[in-house]
């Protein structure tokens, strides 16, 4: 079972957590979680992040500020960390019965 990198919201420690990888309640990063009354936002560990450096994919199609996203560049632009993140927000956004559908097409 690994261990994931997260940050006390209160504190700033950060903090390693346990989780077995095919676990569905492991948090995508940028996620919270609580744990012993804390709560906890997920980091790109270390080791997961590339030696070139980590860029996030940056949506140029999704609206501006879109709710559904998991998180905003200063400019409003939907910006996700994962696959993951995107099948997530594909998902809510196909859900939701005012919006038409999506689908990721790199």
């Amino acid at each position: 079972m690994p261990e994931y990198l997260f940050r006390d919201t209160e504190t700033g420690d950060e903090v390693g957590v346990f989780f077995n990888m095919a676990d569905s309640a492991l948090p995508s990063i940028g996620d919270e979680i609580v744990r012993g009354g804390r709560t906890l936002v997920r980091l790109m560990s270390p080791h997961m992040a590339s030696s070139r450096g980590f860029t996030p994919h940056v949506s140029v199609q999704a609206r501006l500020n879109d709710p559904h996203a998991p998180r905003h560049n200063k400019d409003g632009e939907a910006v996700f960390h994962s696959r993951k993140e995107i099948d997530e927000y594909t998902a809510r956004v196909n859900d939701d019965p005012t919006r038409p559908n999506v689908k990721w097409d790199p």
